[in-house]
């Protein structure tokens, strides 16, 4: 995106989205935890999605620093656009916040980040 223009926010306080689609290929995935914690690694590392074809329960992200394990429903399609780096953030459901959206509407119930470095991303020092 230009610089000049302000990200999409995610989910809002009026309903839950589990992730924004992009016009056309990104430079970084914002990853919004639970837990008020957030990241945004750049497409250039992403080394592989996998996913679940069959079900959409579970999308895998392998970064050169880190992997990111994205539990869920209906993640078909969060996959594919991944894949294709069209993807502007995604976020973590949180029942604090927002009801939980029904029928076939994409969720994401969790949202695993492990990273190589010694600062975790929610700001414990791993290496204690």
């Amino acid at each position: 995106k230009p610089a000049d223009e302000k990200p999409e926010p995610a989910g809002d306080d009026d309903g839950y989205t589990a992730y924004q689609q992009q016009k056309g290929k990104g430079r970084r995935l914002r990853i919004r935890l639970r837990k008020d914690a957030a990241t945004a690694p750049a497409y250039d590392h992403l080394i592989d999605v996998l996913s679940d074809r069959a079900t959409g329960k579970e999308v895998s992200l392998v970064f050169t620093h880190a992997y990111v394990a994205i539990k869920g429903r209906n993640l078909q399609e969060l996959a594919d656009l991944l894949t294709m780096e069209m993807i502007d953030w995604i976020e973590e459901f949180d029942p604090k916040r927002w009801d939980k959206p029904e029928g076939s509407t994409p969720v994401i119930d969790s949202i695993e980040y492990t990273s190589r470095s010694t600062i975790a991303v929610d700001g414990k020092d791993k290496s204690k």
